[in-house]
């Protein structure tokens, strides 16, 4: 048994309600015969430390009002567009984190960094070897976000860059994601590829599913998916046969915005009424046009065997039968409009339905933890 410590800004409440998140999770259960130590941070101005299952052990400390006030003033300034550069501007002001991870790592045998955002917090560790446990290729993707913002793309760039340095181990969740960093930063001694996941769902029969008209798309407030479900409104407005359904944050994006009655955004819902959604939807709609590694959203519409229609970018991180078997390429309003039409093709439909779950049997949590 080793002495793990993680340290992430990604997991404060063991909520897995977005992407990242259901990755952190999923990491440290499968190190379930280790003894960890989860440093997480929060903007909170109380902290805590209990014990979340026999071998995990939280501690979470406290920053300071003053601090989170300068945290509030930048997201509203020159880190608007990217929370996680705050770490590397605050990261004089958040030294009682820093003296916390410092303290910690004297104590274990590894060090994993879970994601970029946290690791200006956490250099100078002493001789314990780190891991970088990335989700995204950060600098690929702060470009695509904002290409204006040249301040804010260059520290991407300079965090990624230690990070990678730092670490004697860097694990990818996609091998586009790899390769466009050693692009930009060299060859990297070691890496891994570790998967995003999904939890297996029972199979489905396909025509259950083809009495419905609601056409799902699932996503957190990452700006890309606020954009994603921003097409939506065109599309529905020309397609008022169907409901299409915006989940999660990724519809606060909307508000304000004029749209049709067949247009529903219902927020962060309930595991269950997820559940119910993604069991008995006609289709999953994925219309992204900016984002890295691979969506874990598309993991789990795999599972559930809903057939998927997608832009490229929502399809990254897929190789080539995956897409081709189980997926419907569609980059504007117009390919999506007839995406959805050629679903009353019932062979298409099956052919999409049953393909999508078994493409997603190596995609299986267990799979990849006991990998």
């Amino acid at each position: 048994m080793a002495k793990i410590l993680i340290i992430s800004a990604n997991l404060r409440d063991f909520e897995i309600n977005s992407g990242g998140k259901e990755r952190t999770y999923n990491l440290m259960l499968a190190l379930k015969e280790h003894d960890i130590t989860f440093l997480s941070f929060t903007w909170d101005s109380f902290g805590f430390e209990k014990k979340i299952t026999d071998n995990i052990y939280q501690i979470q400390p406290a920053v300071s009002p003053t601090t989170t006030n300068h945290y509030r003033k930048l997201i509203k300034g020159i880190a608007s567009n990217n929370y996680d550069a705050c770490f590397e501007i605050l990261k004089d002001e958040l030294i009682g984190f820093t003296k916390k991870a410092q303290e910690l790592a004297k104590q274990s045998d590894l060090v994993i960094v879970d994601h970029m955002s946290i690791s200006p917090l956490v250099y100078n560790l002493g001789n314990v070897p780190v891991v970088y446990n990335s989700h995204n290729c950060e600098y690929d993707m702060a470009k695509q976000l904002y290409p204006d913002n040249i301040k804010v793309i260059n520290m991407v760039n300079q965090i990624e860059k230690r990070i990678i340095k730092d670490s004697i181990i860097t694990t990818y969740c996609s091998k586009k994601d790899i390769i466009q960093m050693e692009n930009y930063y060299g060859k990297i001694n070691k890496s891994f590829y570790i998967p995003n996941g999904t939890d297996m769902q029972k199979h489905i029969d396909p025509k259950t599913r083809l009495r419905s008209r609601n056409i799902i798309f699932v996503g957190s407030g990452h700006p890309p998916n606020v954009e994603a479900a921003k097409k939506l409104i065109p599309l529905a407005k020309i397609m008022p046969q169907y409901n299409f359904i915006v989940i999660g944050n990724a519809g606060n994006g909307l508000t304000g915005h004029s749209y049709t009655k067949n247009l529903k955004v219902l927020g962060q819902i309930s595991d269950d009424e997820l559940h119910k959604y993604f069991s008995t939807s006609l289709a999953f709609i994925n219309p992204m046009s900016a984002g890295s590694g691979t969506h874990l959203k598309m993991m789990k519409a795999l599972s559930y065997g809903i057939p998927i229609i997608t832009s490229s970018v929502g399809a990254i991180g897929f190789d080539e039968d995956e897409i081709n078997e189980s997926m419907i390429i569609a980059e504007s309003i117009d390919e999506m409009k007839k995406a959805i039409e050629s679903l009353d093709n019932k062979k298409i439909y099956k052919k999409l339905a049953d393909n999508g779950f078994s493409h997603s049997k190596k995609y299986d949590w267990n799979k990849i933890k006991k990998d």
